[in-house]
């Protein structure tokens, strides 16, 4: 038997071979090209590699890049509790706290000086009241319940007095201003007029607009001050404030009622001068204000000589009535008792030298009135009342004076914004007392006078206007 294998069909063999180059091209078309392996491998390919023109070629696939892997890092919580700011303390309320004792009271801002007999009584900033007893030489404060501004002072005899100010506080003094006691304030004040608004016997839309406007007063206007007052040994006492409020007191304080509908005042214009001849008061304020009548009469409205704001009226003794206040500029005029609203009145004009803003006024008993400024100049109203005019006087202050007195020595204090300032009756030329200040010396000194009485006109009561120059309050 041989062992050699028998030769395949011719069919079979032919299918062989046709099965091997099927294996063979599978096994080729599964080998990458070079080119192919550059390319998979993002290498530069040689230009030789490239594929003959003829060739169909397939583009590039264009490399994407993969997106950033964002960090997340996780917050560290801060080992300190965080700190809450506490709320700003409430302001104390002024009507509830009483006055600070200062140790120098004759340097800090003083409002108003009047004479209570032969003591001088000075108001000022914080609660300030402090008394003299050697016609402005020295000075002492007394405390008082109560830390308002006070802005005027009147003292009917020398142990009886009223101090108004901020906050529309009152006082009243009974034994020459040892010892005050708060008697109204700006809340009473505002209730009173809400409750009479609304009890009015009026139309319904009247009726209307005096309860919104006192409730307006009661919600936000409290702090509103008093400026002036008015009274006398005998008779009611009122007082005119800021924006038109005003109260009065028939029985000495024990009660008040509003007085706001007597005063002609519906734009609610500042009020800073105040004062009486013959039965009429006439007050003077912000933007040529001028109101004249008899209190129980009612005040009206009087065309103003100028439109600017007046600072202080006052009796002005042979002059008139005097109203003085911005660019220097002052006016006399004169209403008889018999004078009533909606007669003419006839201004005269008092020449200025100085457009300064008149800040304060003082009658004294020889009928000279002086004047003082908001440069501390003072001057002195000379001539007949058709041709007087202002000519310096000669005794300075380095602040605005806002208040004028005469102690019983015939001394002149000028208190203002720096304090008080003594002026002796007798200054010798070419000198300097102590605790004055005079620009130039004086020609002659001034004639002795008699003794101050126990109780002057009251003096100009002013505040703080809104407007420049700088403001006497």
């Amino acid at each position: 038997m041989s062992n050699q294998q028998d030769p395949l069909p011719p069919g079979r063999a032919v299918l062989a071979i046709a099965l091997a180059l099927a294996v063979s091209t599978q096994a080729a078309r599964a080998e990458p090209t070079a080119a192919e392996h550059d390319r998979g491998s993002m290498k530069t390919v040689d230009a030789r590699s490239k594929p003959a023109p003829h060739q169909a070629t397939t583009p590039d696939p264009v490399p994407i890049a993969a997106p950033p892997i964002a960090t997340v890092v996780a917050p560290v919580a801060d080992p300190t509790p965080a700190v809450v700011p506490a709320p700003p303390p409430k302001p104390a309320d002024p009507l509830a706290t009483p006055s600070k004792m200062i140790a120098h009271p004759d340097k800090a801002q003083i409002e108003t000086v009047v004479p209570a007999g032969r003591r001088l009584v000075a108001g000022g900033a914080d609660g300030l009241i402090m008394l003299s007893d050697d016609s402005g030489a020295t000075w002492r404060q007394v405390q008082l319940p109560v830390a308002t501004t006070i802005t005027g002072l009147r003292f009917t005899d020398e142990r009886s007095g009223w101090a108004v100010g901020h906050s529309g506080a009152v006082l009243r003094t009974v034994d020459s201003g040892e010892h005050w006691a708060l008697v109204f304030d700006g809340v009473r004040a505002a209730q009173a007029t809400l409750d009479a608004a609304r009890s009015a016997n009026a139309a319904d839309s009247i009726r209307q607009k005096k309860i919104e406007a006192a409730q307006r007063l009661l919600s936000q206007d409290t702090a509103r001050p008093f400026l002036l007052i008015q009274a006398g040994a005998s008779g009611p006492v009122r007082l005119i404030g800021s924006a038109n409020l005003a109260i009065a007191s028939d029985d000495a304080g024990k009660s008040w009622h509003p007085w706001s509908d007597a005063i002609e005042n519906p734009d609610g214009r500042q009020v800073y001068g105040l004062a009486q001849r013959n039965g009429i008061t006439l007050v003077a304020g912000e933007l040529g204000l001028v109101l004249a009548g008899k209190p129980e009469d009612g005040l009206r409205k009087l065309k103003p000589p100028f439109d600017g704001t007046f600072f202080g009226a006052i009796d002005g003794g042979p002059h008139g009535l005097v109203i003085f206040g911005q660019q220097g500029r002052a006016y006399s005029i004169d209403l008889a008792a018999d004078w009533a609203p909606g007669k003419t009145v006839n201004w005269r004009r008092i020449a200025d030298p100085s457009p300064t803003t008149l800040t304060a006024a003082l009658l004294q008993p020889d009928g000279t009135l002086l004047l003082a400024d908001a440069s501390g100049a003072t001057w002195k109203l000379q001539g007949k009342p058709d041709e007087a005019k202002l000519t310096p006087y000669g005794a300075t202050a380095p602040y605005p004076i806002l208040a004028l007195a005469e102690a019983p020595d015939q001394s002149l204090i000028l208190a203002g914004r720096g304090g008080v300032l003594r002026v002796p009756a007798q200054i010798v030329p070419g000198s300097t007392p102590p605790g004055t200040v005079v620009p130039a010396p004086v020609p002659a000194a001034p004639a002795p006078v008699p003794a101050a009485p126990a109780s002057l006109p009251a003096a100009a009561v002013t505040a703080e206007p809104p407007a420049p120059p700088p403001p006497p309050h």
